[in-house]
């Protein structure tokens, strides 16, 4: 009987300590789509920045200036 017993309790640990493995997961998990929401917004942003920037005035009036360069730097 002490051999079913000390059975029991070995398995006992293991279930404590995969209940702690799945605690400690499920917070990591949490902390990173934390993080991969805060980069999808900089993302965003930055996105938006390009494009307002593609779409300005000073953009437009300098495209010649880029091409030429371009051109000139192969």
């Amino acid at each position: 009987m002490a051999s079913h017993e000390d059975e029991l309790a070995r398995l006992r640990g293991e279930l404590l300590a995969a209940q702690l493995t799945v605690r400690e997961l499920r917070e990591r998990n949490a902390e990173l789509a934390k993080r991969v929401d805060a980069e999808q917004s900089t993302a965003k942003l930055f996105a938006q920045q390009l494009q307002d920037l593609r779409h300005s005035r000073s953009w437009k009036v300098t495209t010649p200036l880029r091409v030429v360069m371009r051109r000139t730097r192969g």
